[in-house]
Protein backbone atom coordinates (compact mmCIF):
# COMPACT_ATOMS: atom_id res chain seq x y z
CA UNK A 1 0.00 0.00 0.00
CA UNK A 2 0.92 3.66 -0.44
CA UNK A 3 0.44 6.04 2.49
CA UNK A 4 0.33 9.83 2.10
CA UNK A 5 -0.03 12.22 5.01
CA UNK A 6 -0.46 15.95 5.47
CA UNK A 7 -0.06 16.90 9.12
CA UNK A 8 0.70 20.30 10.60
CA UNK A 9 1.70 21.29 14.11
CA UNK A 10 0.02 24.15 15.93
CA UNK A 11 -0.16 25.54 19.44
CA UNK A 12 -3.76 26.00 20.60
CA UNK A 13 -4.80 28.15 23.57
CA UNK A 14 -5.64 25.07 25.67
CA UNK A 15 -2.20 23.61 24.92
CA UNK A 16 -0.32 26.45 26.65
CA UNK A 17 -1.34 25.23 30.10
CA UNK A 18 -0.36 21.64 29.23
CA UNK A 19 3.00 22.52 27.62
CA UNK A 20 1.98 20.57 24.53
CA UNK A 21 1.77 21.10 20.79
CA UNK A 22 -1.11 19.73 18.72
CA UNK A 23 -0.71 18.00 15.38
CA UNK A 24 -3.70 17.76 13.05
CA UNK A 25 -4.07 16.39 9.56
CA UNK A 26 -5.14 13.78 7.07
CA UNK A 27 -3.64 10.47 6.10
CA UNK A 28 -4.71 8.27 3.20
CA UNK A 29 -3.85 4.71 2.20
CA UNK A 30 -4.18 3.40 -1.35
CA UNK A 31 -3.91 -0.29 -2.17
CA UNK A 32 -3.03 0.74 -5.73
CA UNK A 33 -1.90 4.09 -7.16
CA UNK A 34 -1.51 4.51 -10.93
CA UNK A 35 -0.72 7.83 -12.61
CA UNK A 36 -0.26 7.98 -16.38
CA UNK A 37 0.78 11.34 -17.91
CA UNK A 38 1.29 12.12 -21.60
CA UNK A 39 3.04 15.23 -22.90
CA UNK A 40 3.39 16.71 -26.36
CA UNK A 41 4.83 19.80 -27.97
CA UNK A 42 2.10 22.32 -28.73
CA UNK A 43 1.98 25.78 -30.26
CA UNK A 44 0.07 28.50 -28.47
CA UNK A 45 -0.34 32.29 -28.39
CA UNK A 46 1.59 34.32 -25.85
CA UNK A 47 2.05 38.00 -25.03
CA UNK A 48 5.55 39.34 -25.61
CA UNK A 49 7.12 40.93 -22.53
CA UNK A 50 6.60 44.68 -22.48
CA UNK A 51 4.48 44.57 -25.64
CA UNK A 52 0.78 44.30 -26.27
CA UNK A 53 1.18 42.09 -29.32
CA UNK A 54 0.68 38.36 -29.38
CA UNK A 55 3.14 35.93 -30.85
CA UNK A 56 3.20 32.16 -31.37
CA UNK A 57 5.49 29.95 -29.35
CA UNK A 58 5.69 26.27 -28.53
CA UNK A 59 6.20 24.29 -25.37
CA UNK A 60 5.74 20.82 -23.96
CA UNK A 61 2.44 20.53 -22.11
CA UNK A 62 0.52 17.72 -20.46
CA UNK A 63 -1.91 16.48 -23.09
CA UNK A 64 -3.63 13.61 -21.29
CA UNK A 65 -3.67 12.13 -17.80
CA UNK A 66 -5.22 9.20 -16.00
CA UNK A 67 -5.25 8.67 -12.24
CA UNK A 68 -6.55 5.36 -10.89
CA UNK A 69 -6.74 4.67 -7.15
CA UNK A 70 -8.11 1.54 -5.46
CA UNK A 71 -9.31 1.29 -1.87
CA UNK A 72 -8.72 4.93 -0.90
CA UNK A 73 -9.03 4.98 2.91
CA UNK A 74 -8.87 8.51 4.37
CA UNK A 75 -8.29 9.06 8.09
CA UNK A 76 -8.25 12.13 10.31
CA UNK A 77 -5.17 12.39 12.54
CA UNK A 78 -4.97 14.27 15.83
CA UNK A 79 -2.04 14.14 18.23
CA UNK A 80 -0.78 15.90 21.34
CA UNK A 81 3.02 16.18 21.49
CA UNK A 82 4.56 16.83 24.90
CA UNK A 83 8.13 17.75 25.74
CA UNK A 84 8.34 20.65 23.31
CA UNK A 85 9.09 23.44 25.79
CA UNK A 86 12.53 25.03 26.05
CA UNK A 87 12.83 23.73 29.62
CA UNK A 88 12.02 20.13 28.58
CA UNK A 89 14.57 20.27 25.78
CA UNK A 90 17.27 21.64 28.13
CA UNK A 91 16.64 18.79 30.60
CA UNK A 92 16.84 16.08 27.92
CA UNK A 93 20.27 15.08 26.71
CA UNK A 94 21.06 14.53 23.03
CA UNK A 95 21.83 10.83 23.62
CA UNK A 96 18.49 10.35 25.43
CA UNK A 97 16.61 12.06 22.60
CA UNK A 98 18.30 9.89 19.98
CA UNK A 99 17.81 6.56 21.79
CA UNK A 100 14.17 7.28 22.69
CA UNK A 101 13.35 8.29 19.10
CA UNK A 102 14.57 4.87 17.91
CA UNK A 103 12.14 3.02 20.20
CA UNK A 104 8.99 1.49 18.76
CA UNK A 105 5.86 3.59 19.35
CA UNK A 106 3.84 2.91 22.50
CA UNK A 107 0.69 1.39 20.95
CA UNK A 108 -1.36 2.11 24.08
CA UNK A 109 -1.12 5.85 23.25
CA UNK A 110 -2.91 5.34 19.89
CA UNK A 111 -6.66 5.29 19.32
CA UNK A 112 -7.40 3.44 16.07
CA UNK A 113 -10.96 2.02 15.97
CA UNK A 114 -10.12 -0.98 13.75
CA UNK A 115 -6.75 -1.62 15.53
CA UNK A 116 -4.90 -1.50 12.19
CA UNK A 117 -1.48 -0.42 13.46
CA UNK A 118 -0.03 -0.15 9.94
CA UNK A 119 -1.29 3.46 10.06
CA UNK A 120 1.34 4.36 12.66
CA UNK A 121 4.42 6.15 11.35
CA UNK A 122 6.22 8.42 13.80
CA UNK A 123 7.87 10.22 10.87
CA UNK A 124 4.45 11.78 10.17
CA UNK A 125 5.20 14.15 13.06
CA UNK A 126 8.72 15.15 11.99
CA UNK A 127 9.18 18.60 10.46
CA UNK A 128 12.47 20.08 9.33
CA UNK A 129 12.11 23.33 11.24
CA UNK A 130 10.88 21.83 14.55
CA UNK A 131 12.96 20.36 17.36
CA UNK A 132 12.01 16.78 18.14
CA UNK A 133 10.02 16.55 21.39
CA UNK A 134 11.71 15.04 24.43
CA UNK A 135 8.69 12.75 24.98
CA UNK A 136 8.67 10.40 21.97
CA UNK A 137 5.18 8.90 22.46
CA UNK A 138 2.35 11.32 21.56
CA UNK A 139 -1.30 10.67 22.41
CA UNK A 140 -2.69 10.06 18.92
CA UNK A 141 -6.09 9.41 17.33
CA UNK A 142 -6.32 8.04 13.78
CA UNK A 143 -10.03 7.99 12.93
CA UNK A 144 -11.87 6.88 9.75
CA UNK A 145 -13.09 9.81 7.65
CA UNK A 146 -13.91 8.50 4.14
CA UNK A 147 -13.50 5.44 1.95
CA UNK A 148 -13.83 4.82 -1.78
CA UNK A 149 -13.31 1.39 -3.34
CA UNK A 150 -12.10 3.05 -6.56
CA UNK A 151 -11.40 6.56 -7.80
CA UNK A 152 -10.60 7.21 -11.45
CA UNK A 153 -9.87 10.56 -13.08
CA UNK A 154 -9.33 11.12 -16.81
CA UNK A 155 -8.30 14.36 -18.45
CA UNK A 156 -7.52 15.23 -22.03
CA UNK A 157 -6.57 18.78 -22.85
CA UNK A 158 -6.78 19.86 -26.47
CA UNK A 159 -5.38 23.32 -26.96
CA UNK A 160 -6.58 24.79 -30.24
Amino acid sequence: PLFLSHIYKHKDAEDYAENAVSATGLKVRFDSFMLDLHQRREEFNTLAKGKSTQSRTSGIKIHAAQLDLTNADVRAVSASLRGTTTEAIRKGSISTLITEQDDKPDLSRFTIPDNDFSWIDMDDFVELDWILPTEPHPDTKILPLAFAPRLTYFRQTDIG
